[in-house]
């Protein structure tokens, strides 16, 4: 039987998950295994295939919950299964990652393997920390050594590389830190040589210690800095005060909470991350499409009857457009009725749909919506509302008042995700800065999980997409910090950004 198995050496890079290369990414989200290291983001892993197999191997320093024969068996056994096996490791498999010695062993047992080279931390962290480990006239090489045993047995010779005109860079070297230092004074370095340890170099908690060789150990003994950590040592140091970018950022390790819908997260989760926040994505609201869809149907087979269709949610527009589909029909069908788009993103989601709104209020509050819909006229007009089972029921008085004959149909349901309050209870022990909110749902559901205790929110920062969701929190008591001026995730992270520079308070 023909075995078409393999395995991929794939180096995941430093630690911040887009620093995998493209073709890391294709295979990770391809692969029938998946066996990491302790180091790798979660988001990386959750790129894997739903049904894949997910084997973490992860060591610590002074334990051996995997070794390395084990992790080998586990490669030679998966693959031999006719399996497509990848091997994700922290960095650079072939830099201090053992991966020549796993490559050697496949190659020993006649497994065939590819590697797939990573972004290593040896260039990564300096690069985070606006270290260049190269300049021109300053440094025109880099030696890379590991330090992660005692120096008096390794076969490392601190004496010459004392002499050397290099950037030094040290990779597990905090463990025997003192030890090194000393080592390279005695050989002759310069005290006044710059050092600097880069702590989770392109996380968001990243942490940065810059001293000198004559300094550093008092620094680093009162810091609390722990593994893992790269050491760089040369003039190149002292770049850093003007070449530092990732650290400078408002919302640097800032420990934001994304309460969105699994489906809608992504988008803000992403432009927080991009600016340096440490964000937790835990979603207080499940979206489900209801599954009975017959009165949905009737009103799609009566479209012509409808003046109006009103989309107050990108849910609603994604539902009700799949579901146009399921029935053999596309966004041609709704010729006859004229759209109205209750916010940017909604709006943006129905010009995806190659259709242009005829109304996109002003504001979005629901005055704001009935006050523009008066001035295009629906008097007598027949106007469909798609949207969650449970909602607000001003839009349909306040058209009511206007002379229209509204039809509700709920075709989606606002639900509390089962993993939801574990998942929240243990961020908010660990800590957090800021909350948002971009729904009165999920602040809902927030206050449901937390059994009502509205005390859990002191001393954090409460931001809101806009003012229809701060009312639905100071209804709760919760008080709001920051109401994007913009009512979009682009806006919220906007004025996060400006309440945090001191420059806009809520008003």
């Amino acid at each position: 039987m023909k075995n078409d198995g393999k395995v991929y050496l794939i180096g995941a890079g430093p630690g911040a998950p887009e620093l995998i290369t493209v073709a890391g990414m294709r295979l990770l989200e391809s692969a029938d295994v998946v066996v990491h290291d302790r180091l790798i983001d979660r988001k990386l892993i959750a790129r894997s295939r739903p049904d894949a197999e997910i084997i973490d191997v992860g060591k610590t320093v002074g334990e051996q919950l995997n070794a390395q024969q084990d992790i080998n068996k586990i490669l030679i056994a998966k693959a031999r299964s006719g399996m497509k096996v990848v091997r994700l490791k922290g960095g650079d498999p072939f830099i201090f990652g053992r991966g020549g010695e796993e490559a050697q062993i496949l190659y020993e047992a006649e497994v065939p393997f590819e590697v797939v080279p990573g972004v290593s931390s040896v260039v990564a962290a300096p690069a985070y920390a606006g270290i260049p480990l190269t300049y021109r006239n300053i440094s025109s090489s880099v030696t890379i050594v590991t330090g992660s045993k005692s120096s008096k047995s390794t076969s490392i010779d601190w004496d010459s590389l004392a002499t050397l005109d290099t950037t030094l860079v040290i990779l597990m070297g905090l463990d025997n830190f003192d030890e090194i230092v000393s080592c390279l004074l005695d050989a002759g370095k310069d005290k006044s040589t710059p050092i600097a340890l880069i702590q989770w170099g392109s996380e968001p908690y990243q942490r940065t210690l810059v001293g000198t060789l004559g300094n550093i150990k008092k620094i680093v003994g009162v810091s609390g800095i722990g593994a893992p950590v790269v050491i760089v040592i040369g003039d190149v140091v002292k770049f850093r005060d003007k070449l530092r970018w990732f650290d400078k950022g408002s919302l640097f390790g800032k420990r934001v909470l994304v309460t969105r819908s699994e489906s809608q997260a992504g988008s803000l989760a992403k432009l927080l991350y991009q600016e340096g926040a440490h964000v937790h994505e835990i979603p207080t609201i499940r979206v489900e499409p209801i599954e009975d869809k017959s009165s949905l149907d009737n009103c799609i087979k009566l479209l012509n009857s409808f003046d109006w269709i009103i989309f107050t949610s990108s849910n609603a527009v994604e539902i009700f457009f799949s579901r146009l589909n399921e029935l053999g029909m596309d966004s041609r069908t709704l010729y006859t009725v004229k759209i109205a788009a209750i916010g940017s993103a909604t709006a943006s989601d129905i010009l995806d749909k190659g259709i242009k709104p005829d109304f996109i209020p002003e504001g979005f509050v629901s005055e704001s919506v009935i006050l523009g819909l008066s001035e295009v006229g629906v008097k007598g007009a027949n106007v469909l509302i798609p949207g969650a089972l449970v909602r607000r029921d001003t839009i349909f008085k306040g058209l009511e008042k206007l002379g229209a004959s509204v039809t509700e149909v709920p075709i989606y349901i606002n639900s509390v995700p089962d993993d939801a309050a574990e998942k929240i209870h243990e961020v908010l022990k660990t800590g957090l800065d800021i909350i948002t909110f971009t729904s009165g749902s999920t602040i809902k559901n927030l206050i449901e999980i937390l059994d009502g205790d509205v005390s859990l929110f002191s001393g954090l920062t409460v931001a809101t997409i806009g003012p229809v969701t701060s009312s639905t929190a100071i209804e709760y008591g919760i008080r709001v910090d920051i109401q994007a001026t913009e009512h979009t995730v682009v806006g919220l992270v906007d004025s996060i950004k400006l309440y945090l520079e001191g420059q806009r308070v809520l008003t």
